[in-house]
């Protein structure tokens, strides 16, 4: 994994992510097959636009932190355990 750009924005609305995207293409990024992120709406429109036909994809971290989150924390130790091993088994 590589760091292409950080940017401070006002908000993660769908105009800063395709400000963005457009300065990283205007740097020569360009070939993006596969986007990782949260399930940010806004941001997974403004990749759509920029970088054509792209693969979203949830990203596993952010995943795994919501479900949890809906959890019973008594539970939650164990089921973080089982969650990591299926996404492993589907890698």
């Amino acid at each position: 994994m590589e760091i292409l750009g950080i940017e401070i924005g006002n908000s993660e609305s769908k105009q800063s992510w395709s400000d963005f995207f457009r300065h990283l293409k205007e740097r020569g990024l360009k070939g993006v097959d596969f986007v990782i992120s949260d399930q940010h709406g806004e941001l997974v429109k403004a990749a759509a636009i920029y970088f054509q036909g792209p693969t979203w994809q949830r990203c596993q971290a952010h995943f795994i932190r919501n479900i949890l989150s809906a959890c019973p924390k008594h539970l939650q130790k164990s089921l973080n355990s089982y969650l990591r091993l299926f996404l492993k088994l589907l890698i």
